[in-house]
């Protein structure tokens, strides 16, 4: 599978469909040109005949050694409607199978849903700490979506966490979590491969980088699942960001958090790996009137002077006093407080003079469920989703 969760040389179009559950697509990679010595050949598309992606299952649970959450996730997958691939992407025939079991051999047989119709949204929960598999075939293979939903309201969890399923790539950047009592954060791991993945995980905190054995060479079976308990890597870190690249493969990544204080639940959140560090970087849907932490990493060797705004309805809004300009030490993170988010839906845009990464954390006081919000690269073309 390539980083971007199709098959090399494929074309998808784009996809838009309305309806509970449903998708909006990708814009696929352009026809490829081939041509040899002084022979011209036409330029051709390879359509998509198969095509599998992995969710992480029940995210919270599965370190061995580490309480598991009692988090029950319900995977949906959908293949976009015909009409909206356009007509010379093959749409006709096919399977979408969804298993929410185990992918090695079990002794049980596995829970699945299966269809043959395009836009049809299949469901399953996923109660194991193993990959939930969606795979199609044939002319459901282009335009396939996944993604998983957890929404948990008991004594021990509750909250509301969301995950998409498939991206795997060599490099990603991921920001949560903090070093409050109760705060605990796993790094979650999906090789879709067949081969076996070594990954390495840098760590970054307020005073630098953080050396830990722990993140080094972790090993992802091929179609796998490994998880990382991040506060073993990065113990009592306030502000901590982290790196993933890959070695012999690539893997999708994300970071579970949970939080507890004393014994209140205060929520649960999947967080999504961010845009690449740059020199600006723009946070959509971060909800208004409610407190706001920026959490911001300048990776590079040198320090990064950022200046934070909020986009709104109204225009853009500077930040007052020191919050509007904050200088981040090299290989460093820094946590912005805005307490004076307007109504609404706002952004957050970030410029620097450095690359940086960068996440906003919604946590209003005495709530009992947070959310992050992740800096995201410009789309290209379409872009889509598929939710429960």
């Amino acid at each position: 599978m390539t980083p971007g969760g199709y098959g090399a040389g494929a074309r998808v179009l784009a996809v838009l469909a309305l309806g509970a559950g449903i998708v909006a697509v990708s814009d696929g990679l352009s026809a490829r040109e081939l041509r040899g010595p002084d022979v011209a050949v036409e330029a051709t598309s390879q359509g998509i005949t198969a095509e599998e992606i992995l969710c992480p299952g029940a995210e919270f649970a599965g370190i061995a050694g580490v309480p598991d959450l009692s988090v029950t996730p319900r995977v949906v997958a959908a293949a976009a409607p015909a009409e909206a691939l356009g007509a010379d992407v093959r749409t006709a025939g096919g399977t979408l199978r969804l298993d929410a079991e185990p992918i090695a051999p079990a002794t049980t047989p596995q829970r699945s849903a299966t269809t043959a119709t395009r836009a049809e949204l299949l469901r399953q929960t996923a109660s194991d700490p193993t990959p939930v598999r969606v795979s199609a075939t044939g002319g459901l293979a282009p335009g396939v979506l996944a993604a998983q939903e957890s929404d948990e309201a008991s004594s021990e969890v509750t909250g509301l966490a969301e995950a998409s399923c498939g991206r795997a790539g060599a490099d990603a950047w991921l920001i949560g979590g903090g070093g409050a009592p109760g705060r605990q954060e796993r790094l979650v791991l999906l090789n879709p491969g067949a081969n076996p993945v070594t990954v390495d995980v840098e760590v970054f905190g307020h005073n630098g980088r953080v050396e830990s054995s722990a993140a080094q060479g972790i090993v992802v079976q091929g179609r796998s699942r490994a998880s990382v308990l991040l506060d073993a890597v990065a113990p009592e870190e306030d502000s901590p960001a982290y790196h993933v690249t890959t070695r012999g493969g690539f893997v999708a990544s994300g970071l579970a958090d949970y939080w507890i204080d004393g014994i209140t639940p205060r929520g649960i959140e999947s967080v999504a790996p961010l845009a690449a560090p740059a020199t600006e970087q723009l946070i959509a849907g971060v909800p208004g009137k409610l407190p706001t932490t920026v959490r911001l990493l300048a990776p590079g060797e040198r320090e990064a002077v950022v200046e934070i705004r909020l986009l709104t309805p109204d225009g853009p809004a500077a930040l007052t006093g020191s919050r509007a300009v904050v200088r981040v030490p090299a290989g460093s993170t820094r946590d912005v407080e805005v307490t004076d988010v307007p109504a609404g839906i706002v952004a957050v845009q970030i410029r620097s003079d450095e690359p940086v990464a960068a996440a906003a954390l919604t946590a209003p006081q005495k709530a009992r469920d947070f959310g992050w919000s992740v800096a995201a690269a410009p789309l290209a073309g379409l872009s889509g989703a598929v939710y429960p």
